[in-house]
């Protein structure tokens, strides 16, 4: 039992961290219950509870070959999702083997690895309708692409004090999930700047609102390996 010293008058999110890079690492065998992750008031009392597992679900991580390997993997994480993604949790990952494991309930999973600094990106982007019962599924393995090149999308136009904290992604050419994905958050200079791999990166007009019509719905960008900066503008 601890106690956590917050300011009244805000709604707080509370995950527990046991590493020295900010995530959890489940014992072999068991899985938090309702995964890592508990909204509350101030004076409310949050409870996780260890379970024994009924399943597990593993893989193997690959590099895109001639891509370094010795890249900061320390934001990297391998997680499972259920009931519409308000449960998750979060997979050991050894680093020397490059496989996981996620220890989870009974249930109807997706499964995603991230890395949340963008340094790689992972192919597929995400596995769906994963089903453990009472075993373990194995094989959901991804292929980590280093991120050498940055895709700069500047909003002409746009002004930013009425937008806020606004999100954007970006994918390569193909059938989701079996695509690459990148994210970035929108800048003081009104740009996104997304680091990305190798690939034909589809890239669409950020919705800003009423009142803002982009000269151009959608535009592909194709990512060699030998250039490293590429530039498009939506003008609003």
């Amino acid at each position: 039992l601890t106690t956590i010293p917050v300011r009244r008058g805000y709604q707080y999110g509370v995950r527990l961290v046991n590493t020295d890079y900010g995530e959890l690492e489940v014992p072999p065998g068991y899985f938090l219950d309702g995964g890592n992750w508990r909204e509350a008031w101030p004076g409310d009392t949050v409870r996780f509870r260890l379970l024994p597992s009924q399943g597990m679900i593993t893989g193997h991580l690959s590099f895109d070959a001639g891509d370094p390997q010795d890249g900061n993997l320390e934001s990297c994480q391998v997680q499972a999702f259920a009931d519409n993604w308000t449960k998750w949790y979060d997979g050991n990952i050894d680093w020397d083997s490059l496989k996981y494991a996620i220890s989870v309930p009974n249930d109807t999973f997706d499964v995603r690895f991230r890395c949340w600094d963008w340094d790689y990106l992972a192919f597929p982007d995400i596995y769906e309708n994963i089903v453990v019962q009472d075993g373990q599924v194995d094989n959901i393995n991804f292929i980590l692409n280093y991120t050498h090149a940055t895709i700069e999308v500047h909003l002409k136009n746009a002004h930013l004090q009425e937008l806020g904290q606004l999100y954007h992604h970006i994918s390569t050419l193909g059938i989701y999930p079996n695509v690459y994905v990148s994210e970035a958050q929108l800048q003081s200079d009104t740009s996104f700047y997304f680091k990305v791999c190798e690939g034909n990166w589809v890239i669409n007009a950020p919705y800003l609102g009423n009142g803002y019509v982009p000269d151009n719905d959608q535009v592909t960008v194709s990512v060699s390996e030998d250039s490293s900066f590429y530039f498009v503008e939506f003008n609003y």
